[in-house]
């Protein structure tokens, strides 16, 4: 009989005090911009690839970084003193890692598209995400975050009122 992996997601909504919700917000906005750096260093891996077969080099020898190399990239990054973000060590290190996972994941759509690999309509070259106009999430994976005892979390409702607005719709047109 074979093995059969069930993964579950839950979407909470949570009711955090203010110093949560500034970790929360700081969560949010280093993996914003741990994707877009990731984006920004395949765009420059492109680049000087596209440089090197515009000067006639036979064997390009620039790598395009995959999603373990933009990690390794940005634990070098991290590391050096002089890049000026002291505040990573202050959130969980897989949130970058889903970060950058997402940033190589958007190129390699975009690389389908172009190539005819992908169904639907062409998809653009990948887009920095913004502060004001991006969606403030991050990904914890794992047993990594604990919810305390007494703490304020309830499963999120938004799904349960679609569900049965559906079922009264039903049943009022029939």
């Amino acid at each position: 009989m074979a093995r059969t992996v069930v993964q579950k997601a839950f979407r909470f909504a949570l009711d955090p005090t203010p110093r949560q919700a500034r970790q929360f917000a700081s969560h949010a906005g280093g993996v914003r911009f741990a994707y877009n750096w990731g984006l920004n260093r395949v765009a420059e891996a492109l680049d000087a690839y596209q440089a090197e077969k515009a000067a006639g080099v036979a064997e390009p020898t620039t790598k395009i970084p995959d999603h373990f190399g933009l990690c390794k990239m940005w634990t070098e990054f991290k590391d050096d003193h002089g890049s000026g973000v002291p505040w990573v060590g202050d959130n969980f290190v897989g949130s970058y890692q889903a970060a950058l996972r997402d940033a190589h994941g958007a190129w390699a759509k975009f690389h389908d598209s172009r190539a005819g690999r992908r169904a639907g309509r062409a998809v653009g070259r990948p887009r920095y995400k913004a502060r004001r106009r991006s969606r403030w999430a991050f990904q914890v994976h794992g047993d990594s975050l604990k919810l305390l005892a007494g703490a304020d979390a309830r499963p999120s409702e938004a799904g349960n009122r679609r569900r049965r607005s559906r079922a009264e719709r039903a049943r009022l047109s029939g």
